[in-house]
């Protein structure tokens, strides 16, 4: 379920919009549900716009591509003083790129 309410912490930009998931008790309407968290929870009614297809997490393909992708970079320690980054490297990068062609 959509909630947007506002909470401390984070910006509200990294703070979690999406609830759930829970448990259609009733349709209403073509566009009017009620919905409950828990079998202890108050039902609630909400507008199909604030709902979404609840979609399961596999964990074990999640896992393989993490240990995929960890075990895949390299961990190098940085040795020196940190250069400083030209403004127009993104130009430099491209003349390189049109030499090596």
């Amino acid at each position: 379920m959509y909630n947007p309410k506002r909470r401390r912490g984070p910006s509200p930009k990294l703070q979690q919009n999406w609830e759930g998931p829970y448990t259609v008790v009733k349709k209403l309407n073509d566009v009017v549900y009620r919905v409950q968290r828990s079998p202890n929870a108050k039902p609630e009614v909400i507008h199909i716009i604030r709902l979404a297809p609840y979609r399961a997490t596999d964990q074990s393909s999640k896992d393989y591509v993490t240990s995929y992708v960890m075990k895949s970079l390299p961990v190098e320690k940085y040795k020196g003083k940190p250069r400083r980054v030209s403004r127009n490297l993104m130009s430099k990068q491209a003349g390189e790129l049109t030499r090596n062609l």
